[in-house]
């Protein structure tokens, strides 16, 4: 037995509220850690860990965690920078994988 037992046992039980994404966005906008990710409700659903351009992809990419039920590859949200909102479409991670 070990202090926080049972808040790890609770949430292994409930599964998580959130999950980490990638989405990708042709806006000229480059995602910014703290930008929030919402539906088409204008209701956040998420938020932005990290974003930049992608070179190998032509376009910008980045991370969010996702509330559960929202973070279905091929879903679309839109990224409000300061009351605009800019359309992602979310994808599996990771973006690339080598060939071995």
């Amino acid at each position: 037995d070990f202090s926080g037992r049972a808040a790890i046992e609770r949430m292994l039980e409930e599964g998580p509220e959130r999950t980490l994404v990638g989405f990708t966005t042709d806006s000229a906008r480059v995602p910014r850690q703290g930008y929030d990710l919402v539906n088409p409700d204008h209701t956040p659903v998420g938020v932005v860990c990290s974003g930049s351009p992608s070179p190998t992809l032509s376009t910008n990419i980045g991370t969010a965690y996702v509330v559960v039920g929202w973070d279905a590859p091929g879903s679309k949200l839109a990224m409000d920078i300061k009351g605009k909102r800019h359309p992602v479409q979310l994808h599996a991670l990771p973006f690339y994988k080598r060939p071995r």
